[in-house]
């Protein structure tokens, strides 16, 4: 048996426009989801790591149903992916419904904060899938990344840090479901404060319009 230390240690490579995927994942709906985006190739032997988008780019996948089991199980998986040193780019997704919210604070506080990696909140199935095939795009178009900010200044792109990622899926009438929505539309934070008013209502409705509109517009 492989020591899973070794497993998470070793470079996966990941062809361009695949997705390498935890076997364990084989028949759930998000690989369903994914297998109609891109050709995914299931994996047994890549440890903990639950998917790559690229070569660089592993991903912990934690739906309601991990969240719900003993928290050691699902901090395991994370210290596994913080301490790869074939990972560059490393993710957290984590699932974020009325039964999972109380756990959010915590879980970001250590992910982010603490061990500086990127946390990810999606709703439901279909909105994980969207996010990972934005990083599997962003393997085939690097400058194409809808979760980072530019520099005004420099036209430098940047990792957008997590905390403005649940600044807008908490405005009233966005949440989670829209976020993706309006990041894959304005691909930067700032494009979206800049955006007309009546933009923004044909992408999230009068009312979400309204208050993003108010909250950001200095």
């Amino acid at each position: 048996m492989v020591n899973s230390d070794v497993q998470e240690n070793k470079m996966v490579v990941v062809p361009t426009g695949h997705i390498v995927v935890n076997a364990k994942w084989h028949s759930s709906e998000l690989t369903t989801l994914l297998k109609s985006k891109f050709k995914v190739l299931l994996m047994g032997d890549i440890g903990t790591i639950d998917l790559y988008p690229s070569t660089a780019t592993g991903l912990i996948y934690l739906p309601e149903s991990d969240l719900m089991v003993e928290t050691s199980c699902y901090k395991k998986r994370i210290k596994k992916l913080h301490s790869s040193t074939a990972i560059q780019q490393k993710y957290v997704f984590m699932e974020v419904n009325n039964r999972t919210q109380h756990l959010l604070s915590e879980i970001q506080q250590w992910v982010v904060i603490q061990l500086k990696m990127k946390l990810l909140c999606f709703s439901s199935t279909e909105e994980a899938a969207h996010m990972i095939v934005q990083l599997v795009m962003l393997a085939i178009k690097p400058h194409g990344n809808p979760f980072t900010t530019t520099s005004t200044s420099a036209n430098v792109h940047q990792p957008l840090d997590s905390s403005v990622l649940n600044l807008v899926r908490e405005f009233k009438g966005v949440g989670s479901s829209r976020t993706g929505t309006l990041l894959e539309k304005y691909k930067s934070v700032k494009n979206i404060i800049d955006a007309p008013y009546g933009e923004l209502v044909e992408v999230v409705g009068v009312s979400a319009a309204k208050n993003i509109h108010d909250s950001l517009q200095i």
